[in-house]
């Protein structure tokens, strides 16, 4: 599964949508949802004549939450993974909650006086660039005449930009923002703070589909293992103990990978177990290097890739230290010397 199929799969739980909800959505939305009746929309609830276009849209999720009064709510998450900012975002988020409504209607999937379910339209972005478009419909019309008005639709949607959420998150008490600061930041030392506080929010949840969710986002991201290996750095049942946090397996992982590369090299020579030590550690480090660049300045080119890969452990230690300190990838890999 590639990073938008396991990013996808963590908003597939309920606990992480109510953490997301709670944490940067209207609180008056906490105040009357019901979240135990929280509930994945699939394709097949909407019927045989779902729209095309709809069922094409494989990063957005649809969950459907009971309020108070008993009416329905329609969560529409849409996941925008790409650097590049759609500026006729709102268009896409009106057309798409048309078909929906479509949907909705000629199934018959109404209230209970017959009316149409609302929709919240959510679009969740962790692009490098700050977001520029629209969020409302009327920032891309001229200004309008009030008997105008009154026949044109009003639309918006709400914006979580994860980069600019994350350095005023709650990250040791919510999960979601855990997880967007995760993603923003790129020293080693925030990073080791922040698994151990997102170790403690998961052990707490106590949902093991979220938990399964983490350790597979996890192994594929954050805690990338040498090339020379291929077990998982943690397991499903990692959660179940008490005595380590995500923190400390991943340092233990980084020392198991180079005390291994040692052993292997015992029984060759003490050079070559050396130099097999070093260069795993070395790999270990190109992964860490890719993982904080990535965050930083999103896709790498295969040139940019070619040099990481190439890269002595000193280097690439200089470039994760100064990743902040630079605007493009280019510059950063120009600067540092040996």
């Amino acid at each position: 599964m590639d990073y938008d199929g396991h990013y996808k799969d963590l908003f597939s739980n309920p606990a992480l949508i109510q953490a997301l909800a709670e944490a940067y959505l209207d609180p008056g939305l906490s105040a009357l949802a019901n979240w135990e009746s929280l509930s994945l929309v699939k394709d097949t609830h909407l019927g045989n004549k779902t729209p095309y276009r709809l069922k094409q849209r494989a990063n957005d999720l649809i969950w459907s939450v009971k309020l108070q009064d008993e009416r329905s709510l329609y969560l529409y998450l849409m996941l925008e993974f790409q650097s590049s900012i759609d500026p006729a975002m709102v268009l896409r988020i009106g057309e798409y909650m048309f078909m929906l409504w479509r949907a909705l209607f000629e199934q018959k999937q109404l209230d209970q006086d017959g009316k149409l379910p609302m929709i919240y339209p959510i679009v969740l972005y962790n692009g490098e660039p700050p977001w520029s478009a629209a969020v409302s419909l009327s920032e891309l019309l001229p200004p309008v005449p009030a008997g105008i008005s009154l026949v044109l639709p009003s639309l918006q949607y709400t914006l979580l930009d994860e980069r600019r959420l994350a350095s005023d998150s709650d990250a040791e008490n919510n999960i979601a923002a855990a997880l967007f600061a995760l993603e923003a930041i790129s020293t080693r030392e925030q990073q080791m703070e922040l698994l151990d506080s997102l170790t403690h929010l998961l052990r707490e949840q106590r949902s093991k589909p979220l938990q399964n969710a983490f350790t597979r986002w996890l192994n594929a991201q954050f805690l990338q293992q040498s090339p020379t290996q291929r077990s998982m750095v943690i397991s499903e049942s990692f959660w179940e103990s008490n005595t380590m946090t995500l923190a400390e397996k991943f340092t233990q992982f980084y020392d198991d990978a180079v005390a291994e590369g040692e052993a292997r090299g015992e029984a060759k020579g003490e050079a070559k177990g050396q130099a097999l030590a070093l260069e795993q550690a070395r790999m270990t480090q190109v992964q860490v290097c890719r993982t904080s660049l990535e965050r930083r300045f999103g896709t790498l080119d295969p040139f940019s890739l070619q040099r990481i890969e190439q890269a002595s452990f000193m280097r690439l230690a200089q470039w994760c230290l100064q990743v902040e300190d630079f605007e493009s990838v280019a510059a950063l890999l120009d600067s540092s010397s040996e």
